[in-house]
């Protein structure tokens, strides 16, 4: 009887152990809006002595990005206790980074806050002539790759004046044949005007300024037909509707014209 007695006041000590803790924290963050210093500094003494204090980071969704650059964007109001890192200011300055798409923040009591990343997806390198830029899918530049430019080897380098404001275009050409489109490593913008591109076995393809995308479909179709792209070739022309200029990937002046 005695073991019972002794449990139940167990269990009502945790009750309002818990209670304390709950009313406290909402306390200090009532008294964080209108900030009596004083006040606030006794309930941040009280919260950290009973181990709400930040104790560990937990970063979730980085791959570009190092931990230890995110922690160093943690805000903290001036306090010391869990409670004092500003959720709303962190998530901010996180999603000002160029990498970060979007930030969520949030404690884990007593002692934990998890922060979860995702991360803005490179699609292009832009190269403006004298630096290497990573763009995402939109044009937005993210990052200076500087030396960095082999980890995203994958990417296609984009080239040429106004290219940037002609990503849809480019995507409007991919989209007609997705599998050859995996295979160009490059794309520059000529002139303002039309795009010459360049396959990963080397194969530059000049396409026409007008319905560039028709010639791209029919060029895949003709390499699902016949084996068109290979190695032999050097620069495929399809500038001119109806035409196509080949020169072969041996001397300087073996051209041959064909009607496509």
């Amino acid at each position: 009887m005695q073991k019972l007695i002794n449990i139940e006041k167990l269990k009502e000590l945790k009750i309002k152990k818990i209670n304390f803790i709950i009313v406290s924290i909402l306390f200090f963050i009532f008294l964080s809006k209108f900030y009596n210093k004083t006040i606030i500094n006794y309930t941040d003494y009280v919260l950290s002595s009973i181990g709400f204090t930040l104790s560990e980071v937990s970063v979730n969704g980085i791959e570009s990005i190092q931990k230890e650059e995110v922690i160093k964007h943690i805000k903290f109001r001036n306090c010391i206790s869990l409670f004092c890192i500003d959720l709303k200011r962190t998530k901010t300055d996180l999603e000002n980074l160029n990498l970060v798409k979007n930030a969520n923040v949030k404690f884990i009591l007593p002692s934990k806050l998890k922060i979860e990343i995702l991360e803005e997806k490179p699609k292009f390198i832009f190269y403006d002539g004298k630096t290497n830029f990573l763009l995402n899918a939109e044009g937005k530049k993210l990052i200076n790759l500087q030396k960095s430019i082999k980890k995203y080897n994958k990417l296609i380098l984009l080239e040429g004046k106004n290219v940037i404001s002609r990503l849809n275009d480019l995507e409007l050409i991919f989209q007609q044949s997705p599998k050859l489109a995996e295979k160009i490593t490059n794309a520059e913008l000529i002139s303002k005007r039309r795009w010459s591109l360049v396959l990963s076995n080397k194969i530059t393809i000049d396409l026409p300024e007008k319905n560039p995308e028709e010639a791209f479909k029919k060029l895949d179709s003709l390499d699902e037909k016949f084996g068109f792209l290979s190695e032999k070739l050097k620069i495929i022309d399809l500038r001119v509707k109806g035409r196509m200029i080949i020169k072969l990937n041996v001397g300087k002046n073996n051209f041959k014209e064909s009607n496509v």
